[in-house]
């Protein structure tokens, strides 16, 4: 912000010359719209603000003022050329009507001019005692701008994660139909487990943070005595078993980025078990946020079922390796989605089977009262 003008360099006996009858509201009302000009852009434009509104007082004596020039010799010399003061003894009866003021002797004129220069000084003083710290003013952003900036970055965070997710391909068919299966009672699984995947070397390093890491290839048991899992390469059929790292009781499998991928489980108990199945945290069979309540692959007693994709609007599609910005859930979710970018859960329901054993029993006796021709 400039430096205030040099007061010195000015008259101030103006303030005290200023008459018996008080300043008027005109004067009143350019110190506060100045002032408030001077506080809010700066002295320049508060300056340019005074000229404009004293252009009916005299141009020239306002500039005087902020040029430092000395008041007297100035306004003797506009009062000896009648060429140059008409304009301003003009005004003065202008201001007569609208201020009420007696502009027919020069000690009125002079209260008046002289007002104006009080204004001037005052608001410059006023400039001086507010604006010790230099401020500057942003509009503020409109909360969709603001949106805006958070998506994006966002997505640049996306964007820089390193390692793979899971991002969905071609439409293939589905061969899977609906089963009933009764789940017990308490409708929580009797177990729930995960592994994670990464390329090879994000789950080696992920491996090495949890203890002492053993690479190996094939299957992998994921929950004891019952549910053996394999995460093979998809071709025109099924590939090799992707390797994986095992360290501290857990299963990093190791993939590499553009990789079609199946999940193969294998039931190793002696009845039947529905897997709930998620993929990055979206559920295998609607592509929505996964919940260990929802429905699963019912898999029989000592078999194995292959997940070969991932529902998303109703329609099966393929599952490969890609980066964590392309995956589904980045893409579907964002951030959000992102954040359960590399993990496949699983949780197992144990079938009742003495609701199952009764169900069979009754229909048994339905089917035993059908009749061959009519009712």
């Amino acid at each position: 912000m400039p430096s205030a003008l040099n007061f010195r360099d000015l008259e101030v006996t103006f303030i005290h010359e200023h008459t018996q009858k008080g300043p008027n509201s005109g004067v009143i009302w350019l110190i506060l719209h100045t002032g408030l000009k001077l506080c809010r852009c700066g002295f320049s434009q508060a300056i340019d603000e005074v000229h404009r509104l004293a252009f009916f007082f005299g141009k020239r004596i306002v500039l005087s003022a902020c040029h430092k020039l000395p008041f007297n010799n100035y306004i003797n010399t506009q009062r000896t050329n009648a060429e140059k003061t008409a304009p301003i003894f003009d005004t003065l009866h202008y201001m007569q009507k609208n201020l009420h003021m007696d502009t027919s002797s020069k000690t009125n004129s002079h209260r008046l001019l002289t007002s104006i220069l009080t204004g001037v000084i005052a608001a410059v003083t006023l400039t001086q005692c507010t604006s010790t710290v230099r401020y500057s003013y942003a509009p503020p952003q409109s909360r969709a701008a603001e949106g805006s900036l958070a998506n994006s970055a966002n997505a640049r965070r996306i964007e820089e994660r390193p390692g793979l997710g899971t991002q969905l391909g071609n439409e293939i068919h589905d061969t899977t139909s609906s089963v009933h299966f009764y789940r017990k009672p308490h409708g929580q699984p009797d177990a729930v487990a995960a592994f994670h995947y990464n390329d090879e070397e994000g789950a080696r390093l992920m491996a090495e943070m949890s203890g002492r890491a053993m690479k190996h290839g094939g299957d992998f048991t994921l929950i004891p005595g019952k549910l053996k899992v394999t995460v093979r390469k998809a071709y025109w059929g099924y590939g090799d078993a992707l390797d994986y790292y095992s360290a501290g009781g857990k299963i990093f499998v190791s993939g590499k980025s553009g990789q079609r991928y199946v999940l193969q489980l294998e039931n190793l108990m002696n009845q039947r078990i529905e897997v709930v199945t998620s993929i990055d945290g979206l559920d295998v069979l609607d592509g929505q946020p996964a919940s260990s309540r929802k429905r699963g692959y019912v898999i029989p007693a000592k078999s194995t079922v292959t997940i070969s994709g991932m529902k998303s609007g109703g329609k099966l599609r393929e599952l490969s390796f890609g980066s964590v910005a392309n995956s589904m859930a980045a893409t579907a979710f964002g951030e959000k989605g992102a954040r359960n970018v590399g993990i496949i859960g699983m949780a197992c329901y144990e079938e009742n089977e003495s609701q199952r054993r009764q169900a069979r029993v009754s229909e048994n006796y339905l089917r035993d009262g059908a009749r061959a021709f009519g009712n």
